[in-house]
């Protein structure tokens, strides 16, 4: 009976992960089971403050403009003091910062306001996968990446669910869960470091600035990568920028629908994503890279034709297939073909090429949803996204490849 539970058990490839992953993945859950406000953003600036579109557009730009310049310096600066710490500090200083958002009325002070939060927030990320990867045997990885984003997505259930009741009573409560939970996650994480003396990965040829973060961006074996990346992500970015204002105002749902589908997404995810991601291990980057694409395509664009609650939830139900697919490959993809001692630079090209797309993603959207309405938006979206399939399905793999058996 025991073998038969440990057969249908979806998460049994996650076994033999070091401790320095699951540390690493627990703190990511905290940090994002308080992530509400970026989910809310959109909402924040066209209903609380009164702007049109165009404005949380803009808003949103703006974060996008701090997580680019994120990229490199969290890659570069896990290379020099080690990935750990880059995440305590965005963690910590980001949570800081997000408590100062109630007391800002200029909508000029918001917007630099949030470049700044973006720029320290969104440097966790190369950090994340190189602290994930970081002396890692290679055919853990897919695994490694997969329970991160578990934790990332179980904590993104809870904490756009939970922000859609707070944001019934206040949006400032949103700010103030948020800035609370990172700055716990930090904490967490800079205490157990410090109590199992975790120590970083000796490193040869550290590369001596940020800006030398763009040498990896002209390895070949990057490249398409990189470019299939910044097309698929000005599709799935739309999920938090013109999604919500779709659904709340052409639709007519409710914020705490928007919240729920989430919950959805999430759990899809926690019950899928491994299973899937290890019995696909085998297949060249290529084909699951395009396929994801294709998927997230399909899904985005059919948002055109939803008219009702079920509609909508299967719309998100086909892009969330497609993200199971995309993410954890397009990292691996990335720590296949970096060098040891340039891991940190190498996902920071990967973190440039998401944050070129995000920059325009949001202010492109909004601007065809407000000049041209949902179904221009979501036709682009259809096109744009398998122009991205096309472009990953022409990459090559790097790897000797064995089937896992899962």
């Amino acid at each position: 009976m025991s073998r038969l539970a440990s057969r249908w058990n979806p998460w049994r490839g996650l076994e033999g992960l070091p401790l320095s992953v699951w540390i690493v993945s627990a703190a990511t859950l905290i940090n994002r089971m308080g992530t509400m406000v970026l989910p809310f953003l959109a909402i924040y600036i066209t209903d609380e403050m009164g702007l049109p579109p165009s404005g949380a557009g803009v808003a949103l730009m703006a974060f996008g403009i701090g997580g680019f310049l994120s990229a490199p310096l969290g890659g570069w600066l896990s290379d020099r003091i080690g990935a750990v710490w880059v995440m305590v500090g965005a963690f910590v200083g980001s949570g800081a910062l997000l408590l100062t958002f109630p007391f800002v009325d200029r909508y000029e002070t918001l917007l630099g306001l949030i470049g700044v939060w973006a720029l320290v927030n969104e440097s966790a990320r190369p950090a994340t996968l190189v602290a994930l990867t970081d002396g890692l045997d290679p055919t853990q990885r897919k695994a490694a990446i997969a329970l991160s984003r578990l934790a990332m997505n179980l904590g993104m259930g809870i904490g756009p669910a939970v922000g859609g009741v707070l944001v019934a009573t206040s949006f400032d409560l949103l700010f103030w869960v948020d800035g609370i939970t990172a700055m716990t996650a930090g904490l967490f994480l800079a205490l157990t470091v410090v109590q199992i003396g975790w120590k970083r990965p000796v490193r040869d040829g550290v590369v001596a600035s940020p800006v030398e973060v763009i040498g990896a961006l002209l390895d070949r074996k990057l490249m398409g990568l990189l470019f299939g990346t910044f097309l698929v992500i000005l599709v799935f970015d739309q999920h938090r920028s013109t999604l919500p204002l779709f659904i709340t105002d052409n639709l007519g749902f409710s914020e705490q629908f928007y919240g729920s589908l989430f919950i959805i997404n999430v759990a899809i995810i926690l019950l899928l994503e491994v299973p899937l991601n290890l019995k696909t291990a085998h297949w060249p980057h290529g084909r699951t890279l395009a396929l994801g694409a294709v998927l997230v395509a399909l899904g985005f664009g059919a948002t055109a034709l939803a008219v009702g609650p079920g509609s909508v939830i299967a719309t998100v139900v086909v892009w969330t297939f497609g993200e199971m697919l995309l993410f954890p490959s397009m990292a691996a993809y990335v720590a296949d073909v970096a060098p040891e001692e340039r891991r940190g630079a190498y996902m920071g090209a990967y973190g440039l090429a998401i944050w070129v797309a995000v920059i325009p993603a949001p202010l492109a959207g909004t601007w065809l949803l407000e000049h041209y309405g949902g179904g221009t938006l979501w036709g682009a979206a259809l096109v744009v996204g398998l122009l991205a399939a096309v472009a990953m399905g022409r990459l090559r793999d790097t790897r000797t490849l064995h089937p896992t058996g899962a």
